[in-house]
């Protein structure tokens, strides 16, 4: 068994690798020209610039392309085994279908790990870059995304205004406090260019601070600059948080943070929740297409090759369809939001258990 599973993975990994580079390098040349009428436009954008940001789509490619690129080397492998006889001579040996693929299923429960730290260290790090040399080299407006704007404590009487808030590194950029007295009249301004989030005292360290007071006509009376001080300001990072920020872009402590602080402030957080819950079912898509792989190709015995990719790619196309549409469902309310995260994944898991146990050897 151990000599027939080797001669399987030097089969299987190099069909694996080169359709994976292959199906990049697509993704890619989609991404590029997709984005290439925005880079003709603007006649400052550099060509380096435009290439970089096109580089940093290559991890989101790679987590895309992985569970095709399996797919596709599983049906090609075995597709070849069946045309060659090879695998009659398997079954005629005693070796069912389950048997034999449960090392491949394997293959695909630890590319389904493996997918998910991907995405969640690597795909996320390198959106943030890309979006934000993204929105930096073509100067798009991000006020909807990046602004925050928070009046709450001491009952409206301090005003929190920042230009960004970072949830990955709990930093505010131009940050602007401003404090009013029982009438409603300002009488201090604290300026801040940055503020660090303090998890140890649990307040914020502002950093280059200026300090206006104001007189009752909205004079300034004194002005103070300090280079670093520590404010008593203990606001929660979490009120900082808007309820627009991609979380895509977010480690998942920090996604869970933010997703319990838009339910805390009773702010819309079903679009959030539902793509919270998909960060943690999508990467079993590549133990998906293993069951589905090995399920099709045995099911037929002629021209296996076409008929298995064929039916393999088919039912892949309804599960990324059902996904959509099941996300939909949840940002919509129709059902709870971890249920619409997890039914695609849980749905075609269920089929591709009962395709590959009841598969003809």
């Amino acid at each position: 068994m151990k000599t027939l599973y080797v001669m399987v993975f030097r089969s299987l990994v190099p069909v694996f690798v080169g359709m994976l580079l292959i199906s990049v390098v697509l993704f890619e040349l989609v991404y590029f020209f997709g984005e290439l009428t925005r880079y003709l436009d603007d006649e400052e954008v550099r060509a380096g610039d435009y290439l970089w940001v096109v580089g940093l789509y290559v991890p989101l490619a790679v987590s895309y392309a992985s569970p095709l690129s399996l797919l596709f080397a599983l049906v090609f492998t075995l597709s070849s085994m069946y045309d060659n006889q090879e695998m009659t001579v398997i079954h005629s040996g005693g070796i069912s279908l389950v048997g034999f693929g449960m090392p491949i299923l394997a293959l695909g429960f630890f590319l389904s790990l493996g997918t998910f730290y991907f995405d969640n260290f690597v795909v996320t790090r390198s959106e943030r870059m890309r979006n934000e040399y993204f929105n930096t080299v073509f100067r798009r407006d991000q006020v909807n995304r990046s602004e925050v704007v928070v009046a709450v404590t001491n009952e409206g009487k301090r005003l929190y205004i920042a230009n960004s808030f970072n949830p990955e590194t709990t930093e505010l950029k131009e940050l602007s406090i401003v404090d009013k007295d029982d009438i409603g009249h300002v009488y201090r301004r604290i300026d801040a260019v940055r503020a660090i989030w303090d998890k140890d005292r649990e307040l914020w360290r502002l950093q280059q601070v200026r300090i206006f007071y104001y007189d009752s006509d909205g004079r300034v009376t004194e002005n103070q600059e300090v280079i670093k001080v520590d404010q008593d300001i203990n606001e929660p990072v979490q009120s900082f948080a808007t309820n627009n920020l991609p979380i895509e872009e977010m480690s998942l402590s920090a996604a869970y943070e933010y997703l319990n602080s838009l339910k805390q402030r009773k702010l819309p957080h079903l679009d959030t929740a539902v793509s919270f819950h998909q960060r943690f079912a999508f990467p079993f898509t590549a133990l998906i297409v293993s069951l589905i792989g090995l399920a099709m190709v045995s099911r037929f015995r002629q021209n296996t090759l076409l008929m298995g990719l064929l039916a393999s790619i088919g039912i892949a196309v309804v599960f990324y369809i059902f996904r959509l549409y099941s996300g939909i469902a949840g940002t919509e309310g129709y059902v709870p939001p971890w249920l619409s995260g997890w039914l695609g994944t849980l749905f075609f898991l269920g089929v591709g258990m009962l395709l590959f146990f009841g598969a003809p050897s």
